[in-house]
């Protein structure tokens, strides 16, 4: 960049005519490179273009990004508006399910203990049965070991016989062989010891049938009471066991199977994201390598481009020293140069280059002459214009340098902007399948909530029908009623009348019989219209009782009519009622039930 803006910048310089013989460069080579810097600062240059082009769509990238964003901001909030709705509508529809759910859980809890109950009640008999069955076996096995008890005390009795008779009989031997040993008259060589043996031992033989049966009767016995032991053991254990077993598993499977489903479920899902996360790892791998290949690849490139930038600072000028060393021997003194002419002709203006050049090949010379005095001072003079260019350079380079670092960190900050941008816009889309998925759920929802609706609407048609037709009874009854009260009232006002003129037709007849006096008359007369009275008075309070009555049944007609008014203006807007309005209108239908019970009630009085 430097050698570019001195080749632009050409100064006037005064140099003799005849001292262009000594420059080895041409004019072909001259602007041979004078063309190639041309071509490098042009190549530069569209470059910056380039640069400043990429800037400009990545500016107008960034700003459509900004209205990207806005309007995903501004459908944001419309979503959210309608999240929250719709999370309104969640939770009330939530709450009267948790409701009804809860009811349903206390009427499970209740039929459980009933079960319970009956489980206990039902193990008590079997138990109970269980163990008169066990009696009846025990029983009978112990008159079957009582049996055998008595024949073998019978075969002990036989075999003691037995044994004292064989005794006796060894006893009686043995005095005999004492006796005989006395006698030397005795020939003991023909005495046959074992025909004595075998008729004394000879009741040994006598085999008694019962005995070997009575053994292995025995033996049968005792293992078969022990295995009844046993048994009984196990039946009692296992039986406990059972019973605190089923009352146990009955409520803890119910417990363990929501909260198994519940584990497998989630075991499940784990799976699956694992088993993804494994396929993902195994799709990435091969790019992960490819990437760490090239990333090696570049670090080499850069560490050569790097050795080859410090070579060419080291070495910025090409040395012209090698090509016109056969050419540089001079041997000439402080005399004029032949070659050269005075400087008193024409000065010709020489370019940077040249200077420079001349210079080469003067750091040749043994010996200066008075022309390359003058090039020296000229390229002093020059010098410090060349600093003064290099230092303005500088700084521009500087400034440039600066402008590319903010460049990029701008388009680093720009490409953290678009990722971020980019996460937002997958989480947004995230956000909006789930949106999706709730949508689908609600409406799911919304569509039972219709079909309720339409089943409660029904259910209300017909409520309005059969009230309508109630009233219709009621009015009719309520007509019959009053008719039936005032000529009840008319016969009561008639039968007292006729008592009153038969009681005093009665005391007339009496005073005229009996001689009595007026004033006893009176008094009895008196005491009938008391009692008269008190009849009447008591008549009243029932009239105004029925006067009460009826009045509660109107403020009753009147709730009706309002619950008919509210159930007419729902059926017109067919929209779900909401929670509270149905217990409402349960509320009135029990107070319309109570109603017509009290009506039918009355009809039968």
């Amino acid at each position: 960049m430097d050698i570019s803006r001195l080749a632009r910048q050409q100064n006037d310089l005064t140099v003799p005519v005849n001292s262009l013989s000594l420059c080895m460069i041409t004019r072909d080579e001259h602007q041979k490179e004078k063309l190639r810097w041309q071509y490098k600062i042009s190549e530069l240059e569209a470059q910056l273009r380039r640069s400043e082009e990429t800037n400009s769509q990545l500016l107008q990238q960034k700003a459509e990004m900004n209205k990207k964003v806005k309007e995903l901001e501004k459908a944001q909030k419309v979503l959210l508006r309608s999240n929250k709705k719709y999370q309104e509508k969640i939770h009330a529809v939530v709450a009267f399910e948790t409701k009804h759910f809860e009811d349903k859980l206390k009427q499970a809890h209740e039929d459980l203990a009933m079960t319970k109950q009956c489980l206990e009640k039902i193990s008590a008999e079997c138990c109970r049965l269980k163990q008169r069955k066990m009696t009846a076996d025990k029983e009978e096995e112990l008159q079957r070991l009582r049996n055998l008890n008595v024949q073998y005390c019978k075969t002990i009795a036989a075999y003691k016989q037995l044994v004292s008779d064989k005794e006796r009989k060894v006893e009686v031997l043995l005095r005999v062989i004492n006796r005989t040993r006395k006698n030397p008259s005795f020939n003991w060589q023909e005495f046959d010891y074992q025909s004595v043996s075998d008729s004394v031992f000879s009741l040994s033989s006598q085999s008694f049938d019962t005995a070997p049966e009575d053994q292995s009767q025995s033996q049968d016995g005792k293992a078969s009471c022990r295995r009844l032991e046993h048994t009984g053991n196990a039946r009692k254990t296992n039986e406990e066991n059972g019973i605190a077993d089923q009352a146990g598993t009955f409520s803890s499977n119910t417990s363990q199977g929501s909260a198994e489903s519940g584990w497998e479920e989630e075991r499940q899902k784990l799976w699956t994201l694992l088993k993804e996360m494994r396929d993902r790892i195994n799709v990435l791998q091969p790019s992960r390598e490819k990437q760490q290949i090239q990333i090696e690849e570049l670090l080499e490139a850069n560490e050569l481009l790097e050795f080859r930038l410090l070579e060419l600072e080291s070495c910025p000028t090409v040395p012209l020293c090698q090509k016109c060393s056969a050419h540089t021997n001079d041997f000439s003194s402080n005399a004029p140069d032949d070659y050269f002419v005075p400087l008193d002709t024409e000065p010709l203006i020489l370019s940077d280059e040249d200077l420079l050049a001349r210079f080469s090949l003067m750091c040749h010379k043994h010996f200066l002459n008075d022309d390359d005095r003058f090039m020296c001072s000229s390229l002093l003079a020059r010098s410090g214009t060349w600093k003064e260019n290099a230092q303005t350079s500088a700084k521009k380079i500087s400034n440039m340098e600066r402008k590319l670092v903010e460049l990029d960190a701008q388009m680093e900050c720009s490409e953290i902007t678009i990722d971020t941008k980019v996460q937002e816009c997958r989480a947004l889309k995230r956000t909006v399948d789930e949106l999706r998925a709730q949508e689908k759920e609600l409406r799911s929802q919304m569509k039972d909530i219709e079909d309720f609706s339409k089943l409660l609407t029904f259910k209300l048609k017909d409520t309005v029908g059969k009230y309508n037709y109630g009233m219709n009874l009621v009015s009719e009854l309520q007509k019959k009623l009053n008719v039936k009260e005032r000529n009840e009232r008319i016969l009561h006002e008639k039968l007292k009348w006729f008592e009153i003129a038969q009681q005093v037709k009665g005391i007339e007849a009496a005073t005229i019989v009996g001689g009595t006096s007026v004033e006893g008359c009176k008094g009895k007369m008196v005491a009938l219209l008391k009692t008269v009275g008190s009849e009447n008075y008591k008549l009243r309070e029932q009239l105004n009782e029925a006067c009460c009555f009826n009045k509660q049944l109107e403020y009753q007609i009147e709730l009706r009519n309002e619950t008919i008014c509210k159930l007419k203006c729902q059926l017109e807007d067919e929209k779900s009622p909401p929670p509270f309005e149905t217990q409402h209108c349960s509320q009135c239908t029990q107070k319309e039930f109570q109603s017509l019970t009290m009506s039918e009630s009355t009809e039968n009085m």
